[in-house]
Formats: structure tokens, sequence, C-alpha cells
């Protein structure tokens, strides 16, 4: 069930500032901590296996947790990709993937955008809530086409 759908592109914001140490870091412009969150490219697949360059579509999850509701997660806020500035959402929908019962935000990406290239081992989600809190997700990656 498709909820929505994003027309307008979102201008790609500063590069999120190195990740230090476990937990919560800064990203540049923001006006304080990052939340983490988790999420799942490829949501039922293992390993998450990128053609970089290719015009497939990427999904990707954030799960909800008990600390965490993905669904207020701003969709025209998010990006995907290396750094996690690159590729805008093209759709999202809201579902139960991980079935503990909480809805989920799973959003579709075009593989091409993302700075994803041969070699790259973690793909990075950013965005914010609509409470305007930053998040940030990252996950394993393969690449195969290379």
């Amino acid at each position: 069930m498709l909820l929505g759908c994003l027309a307008a592109p979102v201008a790609a914001g500063p590069n999120p500032a190195p990740h230090t140490a476990p937990g919560f870091f800064a990203i540049a412009g923001s006006s304080g901590n990052v939340l983490p969150v988790t999420i799942d490219i490829k949501p039922g697949v293992s390993p998450n296996i990128i053609a970089p360059g290719s015009t497939e579509l990427i999904s990707v999850a954030v799960i909800s947790t008990g600390d965490f509701d993905a669904t207020t997660v701003d969709p025209i806020s998010v990006l995907f990709g290396a750094n996690g500035t690159e590729a805008t959402a093209l759709d999202f929908t809201k579902v139960d993937i991980d079935g503990d019962g909480r809805l989920d935000a799973v959003f579709q990406f075009e593989t091409q955008y993302t700075g994803l290239v041969c070699g790259s081992t973690i793909a990075i989600l950013t965005g914010k809530t609509f409470t305007r809190r930053d998040i940030r997700g990252t996950d394993a990656i393969e690449t195969n086409g290379c």
C-alpha cells in the first residue's frame, strides 16, 4: 500500500561528520545530536547486493523500535547513499517490515544517484523527524556488476 509519493527533490545538505563513537554524533550544520536509527537495506534480502550505476530501485526501511517510531520520519527530508547526502526518496510506504506489530517506513531510491561505487561496503540514510530531529542509520552492502 503506497501511502505517499515524493514529488519534489530535496537539496542535499552538508556531509555528515565522521562517526567516531557509538551512539550519538553531530552532523555539520545541525542543531544537536543525531539520533541513530536502525535501517534495513533491501528488507528481507541478505546480503544487500547493489550494482552501482544500475537503474534498479533500492528499498530502505527505517525500523521502528520501542524507543523510536519510524513513521515520524519526514519523507521529504530523507537522503540515502555513500555519505547519506546523495539520493532523494522517490516514494515511501508505512508497513510492518519486521513483523513486530510496529509500522516501519520504507523508502525507494534510484541506485544511480546514491554515489555508491564498486567496493562500497556501507550505505547511509539521513533525514529528520517531523519535529526536526536529525536521524542517521547505516547498513552493510556488497557491490557487484563492477
